[in-house]
C-alpha cells in the first residue's frame, strides 16, 4: 500500500552507514520481523541498528518530521514488542507514574532535557474546581498503584536496577494521599483546642 511504499522509500542506503556490519544488514532484509518489534517506521527501525542511535547523514528533514509524528502517535506501539516492553502502561489513571516506574525497574535512565524551543505544550487547571478534580484523580491513581502488584514497596526488588532513592521517590508518590488523614487532624485539633479552651493532653 501507499504507507508501506513511503516507509520503504525512507530506508537509507546502508552502505553509507559505517556502524552497520554484515549481520545487521542481513537483519534489515527481514523487515517484517522488525516491524513486529519496533512498529511500522523504517526510519525508527534503522535507528535501532545504529551503535549509539541517531540517524544517517543523508536523512531528509521533511521525512524525519513525518516519521516523528508517526512514531509519537498513540496507536503506533499497539501490537508491537516495543509497546509491550517499553511503551506506555495503560489501565491506570496515573499511567505516567506507572510507566516511568516500570521503565526504571528495567534499567532505563532519565535525563533532564530543556531545549531552547519548548518541546511540548500542555494545559493546566484554570479554576479551583478543575484543580480539585485533578488532585482527586492523581490521588485515586496513586492509591490504585499502591494496591496493585506494581507497588514500589515490593515490586522490582529482584532485578536490582531501580536505585534506592528512585524507589523512595516512587513510594512518596503513592503514599501521599494517605497523609491527608493525619494532616486533617493536625490542622483541625489545634483549632478545636483554641475554641473550646481544652487541650488534647490532660494536664
Amino acid at each position: 500500500d501507499a504507507r508501506r511504499d513511503d516507509l520503504n522509500a525512507a530506508i537509507f542506503n546502508l552502505k553509507e552507514i559505517e556502524s552497520y556490519d554484515d549481520y545487521e544488514r542481513s537483519l534489515l532484509i527481514s523487515q517484517m520481523s522488525f516491524e513486529k518489534t519496533f512498529g511500522m517506521s523504517s526510519v525508527f527501525i534503522e535507528s535501532t541498528l545504529m551503535e549509539n542511535g541517531g540517524l544517517a547523514e543523508s536523512a531528509n528533514p521533511a521525512t524525519m518530521i513525518n516519521e516523528a509524528i508517526h512514531v509519537i502517535s498513540c496507536g503506533y506501539e499497539e501490537k508491537t514488542a516495543w509497546g509491550k516492553e517499553i511503551g506506555w502502561i495503560y489501565g491506570s489513571v496515573t499511567e505516567d507514574i506507572l510507566t516511568g516506574f516500570k521503565m526504571h525497574c528495567r534499567g532505563w535512565r532519565s535525563i533532564y532535557c530543556m531545549p531552547l524551543r519548548p518541546a511540548f505544550k500542555g494545559s493546566a487547571p484554570i479554576n479551583l474546581s478543575d484543580r480539585l478534580h485533578q488532585v482527586l484523580r492523581w490521588a485515586l491513581g496513586s492509591v490504585e498503584i499502591f494496591l496493585s502488584r506494581h507497588c514500589p514497596l515490593w515490586y522490582g526488588w529482584g532485578g536490582g536496577r531501580l536505585k534506592l532513592l528512585q524507589r523512595f521517590a516512587y513510594i512518596n508518590t503513592i503514599v501521599y494521599p494517605f497523609t491527608s488523614l493525619p494532616l486533617v487532624a493536625y490542622c483541625t485539633l489545634p483549632a478545636i483546642c483554641l475554641l473550646t479552651g481544652k487541650f488534647i493532653i490532660p494536664t
